[in-house]
Formats: structure tokens, sequence, C-alpha cells
């Protein structure tokens, strides 16, 4: 049988096979917690005939999902009512929601940051000056409502 759950958080995992059952899971679903410090990047590998839910409690781990193609993903603070209705019936209160509107170059750079690489590296890699991954960075910083780089740091990991 192949693994059904990833995340490393041990009570997230607990609660989810507690909540839906070890049997329901692995003959339907993959669920990725994208919150975890090393989340699946791509899902491509995963079986085709699982449908696959990923779970987010913020804006960068929902970014990092839809990077990864999930086409799913609910929030992680969403009550046990709303998470059931989910999976059993298709309701849509449990789906994460975004906090903030980014644009598709502040997501990129959000994404490359929270990767864990520098504003040298990103600029290299997406062919900008030093300077505007700054700016882009102070964009997201204030978009997100974050004081400074390290509880960006803290934000994104």
């Amino acid at each position: 049988m192949s693994k059904s759950v990833y995340s490393d958080d041990l009570m997230f995992e607990q609660g989810i096979y507690s909540l839906l059952g070890e049997r329901l899971i692995s003959e339907h679903f993959i669920i990725i917690d994208f919150d975890s410090k090393s989340p699946i990047k791509t899902t491509a590998a995963l079986d085709p005939r699982r449908e696959i839910i990923g779970f987010s409690s913020n804006d960068v781990s929902y970014y990092k999902a839809k990077r990864a193609d999930v086409r799913i993903v609910l929030d992680k603070r969403a009550g046990v009512k709303d998470i059931l209705n989910f999976f059993l019936f298709k309701r849509s209160d449990a789906l994460y929601e975004l906090k903030t509107s980014l644009t598709i170059r502040e997501r990129e750079i959000l994404l490359l940051l929270a990767d864990g690489n520098s504003v040298k590296d990103v600029a290299s890699d997406i062919g900008l000056n030093e300077n505007t991954v700054y700016t882009l960075r102070r964009n997201i910083m204030v978009k997100l409502k974050i004081k400074n780089r390290v509880d960006l740091i803290n934000y994104i990991i």
C-alpha cells in the first residue's frame, strides 16, 4: 500500500486518520500537509487514482500547494464538521481562502525565498536586478503585514 498522508506533524497525521479512518484515506485520497518543512514539491509521481488534497494554514503553504499542482487545498484551521462535510459531501466550507492578493511575480519571489534562496540567488534565477527583488520582497512584507526580514523568514518556514 502506498503512503496516504504526507506530513512531518504527527498530531496532524493522527488527527486525519482518527477523523476519516485509515481505510477511507488509503482507498480514495492522498493528503499532503503543506505546512510541513519539506512538503512534496510535485504530485506527478503520486497514485493518479486517488484524489490529492492539500492542507494549509497560511498563504505561503497555499502557494506551495498550487505550485505542486494540487487543485484542492483545505484550511487546517477549519472545524471538524467543515472538514468532514468536504470529504463526505464535497462542501466547500473548509477550502483555504487567501488572506492576501500577491502578484504572480511576488508569489514567485515568495516561493523562491521560502525554498531558502538568497535575494542574490533569486535575482540570478529569474533574471531580475537585486534591487527589484528587494523591492518585491518589501511589497510582499507590506501586503502580508510583516514588519521585518526575521518575521518574514519565520512566516515562510
